[in-house]
């Protein structure tokens, strides 16, 4: 006899929402790392919920320790809050490609009135988007490249 389940989703599922054959689909995919420098907490627990729904998984970390995210997480896609981390994140960004480091796709998200930011972040590679129509193309932004033609 098996235990009780304490959970209110399907048996042999780790993850609420998901069956065993949707989890199994999931980890067939190759994995993508997403580094989020500078997100709040919302941001975060909404891009987790787009990583995980992407297959992908997602690391966070401060502006201030952005190198050293990229070196040991070398990451397949980059979301910079260009609000918290404004002018700093892009000078890592450009420190980062100039010491070679991968830094895959870079997307931005900012607020739409700050036009001089955007500006910035397209100069140094970033795909600036304001913020609603980040949150509403992330799927599109999370998936993988040969995914995406």
């Amino acid at each position: 006899m098996s235990p009780p389940q304490s959970h209110n989703y399907p048996a042999g599922s780790d993850y609420p929402g998901r069956t065993l054959d949707e989890r199994t689909a999931l980890s067939s995919k190759p994995t993508q790392v997403v580094l989020l420098v500078g997100g709040d907490l919302l941001a975060t627990a909404r891009l987790e919920r787009a990583a995980t729904d992407a297959g992908a998984h997602l690391r966070s970390t401060s502006p201030e320790k952005m190198m050293d995210a990229i070196r040991s997480e070398r990451p397949d896609v980059v979301v910079l809050d260009l609000d918290r981390g404004r002018s700093a994140v892009l000078e890592s960004l450009s420190e980062a490609r100039d010491q070679g480091l991968s830094t895959g796709r870079v997307v931005g998200y900012f607020s739409h009135v700050d036009g001089t930011l955007r500006a910035q972040a397209q100069a140094a590679g970033c795909r600036a988007l304001p913020r609603g129509r980040f949150w509403n193309s992330l799927p599109e932004e999370l998936r993988a490249p040969e995914a995406q033609t």
